[in-house]
C-alpha cells in the first residue's frame, strides 16, 4: 500500500495529428483517489505543442470529466547515464530554467545542456575504448550525472463519478482509466 506522500508516475501517450507519436511525461498528483473526489494530472508538454482535445476511456460516464486547471512550475530531478561512447542524453521534461547537476561518483567531464539535451565533453579519448572484452588495456568508462531543474506542467483536473455510478456501470472495483491527450504543433521552432 502506498503512503499518503507517495507519487504515482505515469506516462501518457500523446498523439500528434495522425503522423507521429511522442512520449510526454505525466504524473498523477497523490496516490489515493476515492471515487467522487477530484484527481489531478501534471502534463509536461513541450512549449511547441498544445492540447487539441482529450479522449478518455470513461467519456460519457455520468459524473466524469477532465479539464485544464492552470499551469505550474515543478522541480525535476533525474539521473543521466553517460559512457565514453554515449555522450548525449535527453532530459525527460523540458527545462524552464538553468539545469544544474553533479557527478554521482566518477566524473566523465564537463556537462553542458542546450535545448534539453545534455552533452558530456569527456576527459577520456573514445578511441582509447576497446571493443574487445579480452583486451584489458582500455576500458569503457561510465558515469551518472544527477540533474536538477524546473519544468512547467499543465494541470488537468479529473472529476470522478461516485462509487455507486461506477458499480452500476462496471461492477466491482478497481476501475482503470486511460487518458489520451491529442496535441498539435503550434510553434515548429519550440
Amino acid at each position: 500500500m502506498a503512503s499518503a506522500n507517495s507519487r504515482v508516475v505515469a506516462t501518457v501517450t500523446v498523439t500528434l495529428g495522425k503522423e507521429e507519436q511522442i512520449q510526454i511525461p505525466c504524473e498523477v498528483c497523490g496516490s489515493d483517489h476515492p471515487l467522487g473526489d477530484d484527481a489531478y494530472l501534471k502534463l509536461f508538454i513541450p512549449k511547441a505543442y498544445a492540447v487539441d482535445y482529450i479522449s478518455t476511456s470513461l467519456d460519457g460516464i455520468p459524473g466524469f470529466g477532465i479539464a485544464e486547471d492552470g499551469s505550474r512550475e515543478f522541480e525535476a530531478e533525474e539521473d543521466l547515464k553517460f559512457s565514453t561512447t554515449s555522450r548525449q542524453q535527453t532530459l525527460q521534461k523540458e527545462p524552464s530554467n538553468t539545469v544544474t547537476g553533479k557527478w554521482m561518483g566518477k566524473s566523465l567531464g564537463t556537462v553542458t545542456v542546450k535545448d534539453g539535451v545534455a552533452t558530456v565533453k569527456s576527459t577520456t579519448d573514445p578511441k582509447a575504448v576497446c571493443n574487445d572484452p579480452s583486451d584489458n588495456k582500455a576500458k569503457q568508462e561510465i558515469g551518472i550525472w544527477r540533474t536538477k531543474y524546473k519544468s512547467m506542467a499543465k494541470i488537468y483536473k479529473i472529476s470522478t463519478p461516485t462509487l455507486e455510478t461506477m458499480k452500476k456501470s462496471f461492477g466491482p472495483a478497481p476501475y482503470p482509466l486511460e487518458v489520451q491527450f491529442v496535441c498539435k504543433l503550434v510553434d515548429p521552432n519550440g
